[in-house]
């Protein structure tokens, strides 16, 4: 019953496009595994990339091209249309959560190799640790500051990739 106009496919292929050709051209990423634009459920289309083997661990290059690639869809959108859909909420929310992750766990930042992740506990244990806070509100607003900067240089490279490469967006 769904209804997929030709804009849809047309901004769908160009989103898919995005995250395909960044994923691509990146040479920290796990290759591409499959693009479609066949709305599935309630996305529109997916882009897949499987690494090659098992991997345990990744590092700071894989982390930076996994965010730029996030932001593919959303900067050929821009790019193409001029427009950003709602589209990209999942996109966004994932490179968030990359780069916070990057900054809070895996001390990747300027912070250095410190560990300011919230630590939940179990909530059956009489402690409820959601409203403590584990560390100053300078320190809260560092970790934004290092967040943002991950995130602001990620979507200027893969807007820079896209640019650069924008007749094999097209294509």
């Amino acid at each position: 019953s769904f209804i997929f106009t030709e804009k849809d496919k047309q901004m769908t292929a160009y989103h898919e496009a995005g995250h395909t050709l960044l994923n691509v051209l990146l040479p920290d990423t796990d290759p591409l595994h499959k693009v479609t634009i066949v709305p599935r459920g309630r996305t529109l289309g997916v882009s897949w990339s499987m690494p090659e083997r098992d991997k345990y661990s990744q590092n700071k290059e894989e982390m930076i091209a996994r965010v730029i690639v996030c932001y593919g869809g959303l900067l050929a959108e821009k790019m193409m249309f001029n427009t950003q859909t709602t589209g990209v909420s999942n996109d966004i929310e994932k490179a968030t959560k990359i780069a916070r992750a990057m900054v809070c766990r895996y001390g990747m930042s300027d912070l250095g190799p410190v560990d300011l992740d919230y630590h939940q506990e179990h909530p059956y244990l009489g402690r409820d640790l959601q409203n403590m806070k584990e560390f100053s509100e300078d320190t809260a607003q560092r970790i934004d500051t290092e967040v943002n900067k991950i995130l602001q240089t990620c979507y200027q490279n893969g807007e820079n990739l896209l640019k650069e490469n924008r007749s094999q967006l097209e294509l």
